[in-house]
């Protein structure tokens, strides 16, 4: 690779290597501060036996410690190499879609591409080193007790509301290829 090419390699992807190391740094520093400070208990089977949450407001939100070994929900949990096989799978199709990294004509969708990504590593970091996935932000919504978080739970929700968002102002992200295709069948008539 020549210097003409690193530079503008940099130069258009510099910005999405911000927000996913940001995204990853944020979402580990969280972790291990939960970690530290909240206080919980751990059974022989290495399963959260007892957590004391710390109210933040009241009857809304919590912190929280628990461990998660499954996905959102705690889908497929305990099928460590499913939910590998899975995070390798977004994270191939997630850098697929980086290449589209344009901020002036797709801000929503490269913004949210990079939180995805980061996200992603952010979780599988835990995973990978761990055997689970640290969650700690817990909210009470209208009474329903919803399933504990985290900031790379965050980043790939975000993520996807702004890939969704860019795809409903911009049909062009997804579809501009296949207008042309359309179009160039119709010229050849």
């Amino acid at each position: 690779m020549t210097k003409k090419k690193v530079m503008k390699f940099i130069k258009k992807y510099y910005v999405a290597v911000i927000i996913i190391l940001c995204s990853i740094l944020l979402d580990q520093l969280t972790k291990l501060i939960a970690s530290n400070n909240l206080e919980y208990k751990i059974g022989e089977d290495e399963k959260v036996i007892f957590t004391n949450s710390v109210e933040i407001i009241k009857d809304f939100f919590y912190f929280t410690y628990a461990r998660n070994t499954g996905a959102g929900w705690s889908i497929l949990s305990g099928e460590m190499w499913v939910l590998i096989i899975i995070t390798i799978v977004s994270f191939a199709i997630f850098i697929y879609l980086l290449k589209d990294f344009n901020l002036k004509k797709f801000p929503f969708s490269s913004i949210g591409v990079a939180l995805m990504l980061g996200g992603t590593l952010g979780n599988f970091i835990d995973r990978i080193s761990q055997g689970f996935v640290v969650d700690f932000l817990d909210f009470i919504i209208f009474g329903y007790d919803f399933p504990i978080f985290n900031v790379a739970d965050i980043c790939l929700v975000v993520g996807a509301m702004m890939l969704i968002l860019q795809v409903i102002i911009s049909k062009e992200f997804f579809f501009d290829k296949k207008e042309k295709d359309s179009n160039e069948i119709e010229e050849e008539i």
